[in-house]
């Protein structure tokens, strides 16, 4: 990829970052109210131990293997035909992990924000807003990426923290002192789809022009992350109580709705919200997009540079597959049964095979 295409350190953790986040951010405290219960911090605990091992087995693997993309580095270690086989399977989760997203994205706002016009509709526009900004190349959505991504962090953190000074159940937010570890376990299974967008690291890796301090700008995203899922976890149990947060289909962004303080001009926090997570959400779609169409590069073996060759197949693609799910129920059962699952085959799975293998017959470039 030619010296314009290039990202910062810091464009690589806000990218990790927004990938983090995409899935289930509001309603996540749904799925742990059931299981986890008053354990549902031990919950997030865990799943942050789980990311953080993911994102540096991933930086690890990508130096290992001297600056390779995730696909060459594949063909590298098990050759072309099994590369193959191995890589097909992975564009297609990455691609309908990208649906999945776009379809979640699309059914919230329709819930909340625009209840009469169809989440086909939602989804067709922020598609055609993925086009536009793929096309103006890789390092662009990146810059769009630090522009807004650490906003939304911003609005969402101080949101919550707004609306924390209504927390009334105080009980629901203490863990447990009967601590069983079965069902924090469980809890963490159930949410583990919200680290499933980290498999992308190994094709930012090599894209960073100079990488000083990789495990540093790695771990940054992680541990911001984690801040956010807590305090958005603590709130909503707080605010809402444990057994109401298991029935609503997005607990967080109802606790969000309590806010009303007129003097101090945060009535309309929401709608920014709402509009940053969309910029965030064309973002996030570009990369999926872009990071496919980087590995149907190099199948084929062209330059990756040539990734917008596929841009718009890719969106239809994506398109389609989004709107598979029949409803919002059929959606976040995906969520919760298979697709954290397989998303840590394609992340800390395919890596560690790779890794074996790579050391087995000294296939690594470099170690560190």
């Amino acid at each position: 990829m030619n010296q314009k295409e290039r990202i910062t350190e810091l464009q690589l953790a806000v990218l990790i970052a927004a990938g983090f986040v995409e899935l289930g951010l509001y309603s996540f405290p749904r799925d742990l109210s059931g299981i986890s219960g008053r354990q549902h911090l031990f919950s997030l605990g865990l799943l942050l131990v789980i990311g953080l091992a993911t994102v540096w087995v991933l930086a690890y693997f990508s130096l290992y293997f001297g600056g390779r993309s995730a696909v060459e580095a594949i063909f590298h270690v098990v050759g072309r035909p099994l590369g193959l086989v191995m890589t097909i399977p992975a564009i297609a989760f990455h691609l309908f992990l990208g649906a999945v997203c776009l379809r979640y994205f699309a059914d919230f706002t329709n819930t909340f924000f625009l209840p009469k016009t169809p989440p086909e509709a939602i989804m067709l526009l922020i598609i055609l807003a993925v086009i536009f900004v793929v096309g103006q190349g890789f390092a662009a959505g990146a810059r769009l990426a630090v522009a807004m991504v650490p906003a939304f962090f911003v609005l969402v953190l101080v949101a919550y923290l707004l609306v924390g000074s209504k927390i009334t159940e105080w009980g629901a937010v203490f863990p447990s002192t009967d601590l069983w570890p079965p069902n924090f376990l469980a809890g963490t299974s159930r949410i583990i789809y919200l680290v499933v967008g980290l498999e992308t690291i190994p094709f930012f890796l090599p894209l960073v022009g100079k990488l000083n301090r990789p495990y540093l700008w790695v771990t940054l995203p992680m541990v911001a992350n984690g801040v956010l899922l807590l305090v958005i976890s603590v709130v909503t149990f707080g605010v809402l109580g444990l057994e109401p947060t298991g029935l609503l289909q997005y607990p967080g962004a109802t606790a969000l709705r309590t806010l009303r303080m007129p003097g101090l001009l945060v009535e309309r926090t929401g709608a920014l919200i709402a509009l940053a997570w969309t910029v965030l959400k064309v973002g996030y779609l570009g990369v999926r997009v872009t990071t496919s169409g980087m590995a149907i590069c190099t199948c084929f073996g062209m330059s990756v540079s040539r990734y917008r060759s596929f841009l718009l197949p890719l969106a239809v693609i994506v398109f389609y597959m989004a709107r598979w799910p029949a409803d919002t129920e059929e959606l976040e059962h995906l969520l919760t049964s298979w697709i954290g699952t397989a998303g840590l085959v394609m992340n800390l799975g395919y890596a560690l095979f790779l890794l074996l293998i790579g050391w087995a017959r000294g296939k690594g470039v470099r170690s560190t």
